[in-house]
């Protein structure tokens, strides 16, 4: 799984292609949830070597212990606690059993001065990793959206020129004045 930490680019540009492709045109969207919110979600369910049927799940599961969860989807705190204690925890004794070319497999086979990653240590890195990354990627595409279109005459030039969207939204990323 490390080594194929560089073919995540791609990945990530097909997955942000498939979610702007369900977008219906001529609607307004909230970025934050059908955009930057999915993604980390896919990214990370993917590099921990969760089965796509349960992404959504992760979705649900990050939004309700950061606080983004719709009113719609309230789950209890004992079935949030319930589901993401038994989630990482089925996965890493599957790793166990069963290698495979994800990040779990790679950090149960990972040693330290000889000593490998405990129970506790390989479960909280798998929700560290997938809160922290969750709430950092969507809260910065979506700051990073909104601080590239926020000004209308950069918005205007972005529709009137869409070959300035890959530097603009480079430019906008490294934090560079426009």
């Amino acid at each position: 799984m490390l080594a194929n930490l560089p073919k995540l680019e791609p990945r990530i540009r097909e997955l942000v292609r498939g979610l702007v492709a369900g977008l219906k045109e001529g609607r307004s969207l909230d970025f934050a949830e059908e955009v930057a919110g999915p993604l980390p979600t896919i990214v990370i369910a993917e590099m921990l070597g969760a089965s796509t049927e349960d992404w959504p799940l992760f979705r649900i599961w990050t939004a309700a212990v950061i606080g983004f969860l719709d009113p719609g989807e309230a789950m209890t705190a004992t079935q949030v606690h319930g589901e993401i204690h038994a989630y990482p925890t089925d996965l890493i004794e599957d790793r166990k059993r069963v290698p495979r070319d994800d990040l779990i497999s790679a950090l149960v086979g990972a040693e330290i001065e000889g000593q490998k990653l405990s129970e506790g240590e390989l479960y909280s890195f798998c929700w560290l990793l997938l809160v922290a990354g969750y709430a950092a990627v969507r809260n910065h595409a979506a700051l990073g959206i909104w601080a590239l279109l926020r000004p209308p005459e950069q918005r205007r030039l972005l529709v009137e020129q869409p070959d300035l969207v890959p530097s603009a939204s480079k430019r906008c990323c490294a934090g560079a004045e426009s």
